[in-house]
């Protein structure tokens, strides 16, 4: 699924949601989208790619995040493998949110 639209305001821009076949796949899945990404270190000095957790169960992975630029856009890719979910979030193709803007919306919707 794709939306192009987000009304939040400060939020992302057009997002991409795909449901992977099984776990084998949503392992590989990333390597796809990340093709034309250039890798850089998610705010806070968080490892990109790296494991994310949920606020509500820290002590457990619930995917992996990775943080980067593609084609000169801000975006992060993560999945989430309880439900084989595989997201990317850009900013919008004026820039528009910086980075760490990005990142903490995608925390709040993740």
């Amino acid at each position: 699924m794709t939306c192009t639209t987000n009304t939040d305001p400060g939020g992302a821009g057009p997002a991409v949601y795909a449901i992977t076949r099984g776990p084998a796949e949503l392992r590989t899945a990333p390597d796809e989208s990340l093709r034309a990404v250039a890798v850089v270190t998610c705010p806070g000095n968080i490892q990109s790619p790296g494991p994310w957790r949920r606020n509500a169960t820290p002590q457990q992975v619930s995917g992996t995040l990775v943080c980067g630029l593609r084609n000169g856009v801000r975006t992060i890719v993560s999945t989430t493998e309880a439900d084989l979910l595989i997201s990317r979030v850009d900013a919008t193709a004026s820039g528009r949110p910086a980075l760490d803007q990005l990142y903490k919306w995608w925390s709040l919707h993740s």
